[in-house]
């Protein structure tokens, strides 16, 4: 099936106009999220993890269940009111002293092979704060953007409380503040990681300093720590690559909700999911939801396009007839001759990174393929597309089988 294109809004005009009498509808219905999933990559052995979610019910048995289940969890431990606690899975119940996950806290987890956490709940404000006590603190980091140790604890080192911090990253690393700055090896302070924080003195409502970040700054994404460039659009803010997070797995093989989040590479190569992202099915990008706007396989305060939000960047472009011109990026590295209208004005830098369905792939260099989180029956989703011969922003359902491109828009 070579270049074969999948462009239904002009083709199949009635169908086109079906599904936008549906989409109204949907959209008319779309609301915010009200919870949020956080993904952690885990490495085989011990990990030391925090969480940007209050989780709802917050038992180890809970937060742990798909690791649990997996028969994959063997330890976890924390450091409560002073005192080291424990949860063994495997152990009785009773001797269990680990009973609650705590929002701003970091937990040790044994894990018996590399998988990902994925734990559901309310999202924890940027500017939530805890209390430090005197001596050792196992705490977390709920933000989202990757900062220095410098700038995540100016407010104990200004008050000349902080002693140290120290990380484990399959491998201890360390932060003095008052040593020799060359020497010190802890330079990130990230998402999805806890920290061992040593006080002087007791210090109250802790909240990280945080420098303000922009739309058009990178941001890293602490599961992988790759690097993403974003861009303004509108009144939106855009990531202007493809999101490549996950693990490859061959095109005939099914996405499945085991815990580990999966990618296609077009034909299999990783190499093109360093260039064009990864190709998701439906469900796998939104990690078995089917609401719209749901944080998905997205980055903390980061989330998945809904209909009307792809609705919103085409008109800011010149409604959908130019929009697609638009936002493809220019010339013919990536792009098919003619890439008519291109111009990437917004810079949005679409690429047509093709599809994956049942039989293969297809369509790499023609096509660039985007999910919206907009389910269109229980069996197909609304995507929209960018062609090579055109500058449409064309929009159509799809089989939610189909692997696509997915962007992330900022919350």
């Amino acid at each position: 099936m070579k270049n074969f294109k999948l462009t239904l809004t002009r083709q199949h005009l009635v169908v086109a106009l079906l599904a936008l009498a549906l989409a109204v509808h949907a959209q008319n219905r779309e609301v915010k999220m009200i919870t949020s999933t956080d993904l952690i990559s885990l490495h085989a052995g011990w990990n030391l993890i925090s969480l940007d979610v209050i989780p709802t019910p917050a038992t180890p048995e809970a937060v742990f269940a798909l690791l649990i289940s997996a028969n994959n969890l063997q330890m976890v431990t924390g450091f409560q009111n002073q005192q080291g606690v424990f949860f063994d899975p495997t152990g009785l119940p009773f001797l269990n002293t680990l009973q609650n996950i705590v929002p701003g806290e970091g937990y040790w987890v044994k894990v018996t092979s590399e998988t990902t956490l994925s734990v559901t709940g309310t999202a924890i404000s940027p500017t939530f704060a805890i209390n430090l006590k005197a001596g050792w603190n196992l705490i977390g980091y709920w933000c989202a953007e990757t900062i220095s140790p410098e700038t995540a604890f100016a407010p104990l080192i200004s008050a000349g409380v902080l002693q140290m911090v120290t990380s484990y990253e399959q491998g201890g690393k360390f932060y003095d503040p008052n040593g020799l700055p060359f020497l010190n090896t802890l330079t990130e302070i990230k998402n999805g990681f806890g920290y061992w924080v040593k006080m002087s003195a007791d210090y109250n409502n802790f909240s990280y300093s945080q420098t303000p970040w922009l739309c058009g700054d990178n941001f890293t994404d602490s599961r992988d720590n790759k690097v993403y460039s974003t861009v303004q659009i509108g009144t939106q803010c855009w990531m202007s690559q493809n999101l490549n997070i996950g693990t490859r797995i061959d095109g005939t093989n099914e996405q499945t909700n085991n815990g580990t989040i999966e990618k296609y590479c077009y034909n299999n190569l990783e190499t093109n999911c360093d260039v064009y992202g990864g190709l998701y099915q439906w469900d796998e990008m939104m990690q078995y939801s089917i609401t719209a706007g749901v944080k998905g396989i997205c980055l903390s305060n980061w989330h998945l396009p809904t209909d009307a939000e792809f609705d919103e960047l085409g008109t800011s472009l010149g409604g959908q007839n130019f929009a697609g011109g638009n936002m493809k990026e220019t010339g013919f590295v990536h792009w098919t001759l003619p890439n008519y209208g291109a111009t990437n004005s917004s810079g949005f830098k679409g690429l047509p990174g093709g599809f994956r369905y049942t039989q293969g792939f297809s369509n790499l260099g023609f096509t660039g393929y985007f999910w919206t989180s907009l389910q269109y029956t229980t069996t197909m989703a609304m995507s929209r597309h960018l062609n090579y011969d055109d500058a449409w922003l064309d929009r159509a359902p799809f089989p939610k089988s189909y692997g696509f491109s997915v962007r992330c828009i900022r919350d």
